[in-house]
């Protein structure tokens, strides 16, 4: 749509609508910081031809817990993750304990 028709105001009312049917949010504000704005890249350590953006993803990450904390404290992992030598999360602990990571 044109600049300045309501992109953004349905797309607040929509995230609104869900947050208040009690529905877990994935929101990503701005897609194109993501894709066209990248400022730091790391190759990334699960696949070698991806690249991790981790000031983004910590950043997105942060908000995704302050809005869907309370699930975060239900969801449980289904399996051991190993992030590195020294960190795992184990099956069974809440999906918060990964995000804190």
């Amino acid at each position: 749509g044109e600049k300045g028709c309501g992109k953004t105001l349905t797309l607040c009312n929509a995230v609104h609508y869900c947050a208040r049917q009690d529905w877990l949010i994935i929101h990503i504000p701005d897609a194109y910081l993501w894709v066209k704005n990248c400022k730091e890249l790391m190759q990334s350590s699960y696949k070698q031809a991806r690249f991790d953006q981790p000031m983004e993803a910590s950043t997105w990450l942060r908000n995704f817990k302050i809005t869907n904390e309370r699930f975060l404290k239900q969801l449980k992992t289904q399996q051991r993750y190993t992030w590195s030598k020294r960190e795992a999360t184990e099956e069974g602990r809440p999906l918060g304990e990964v995000v804190d990571q």
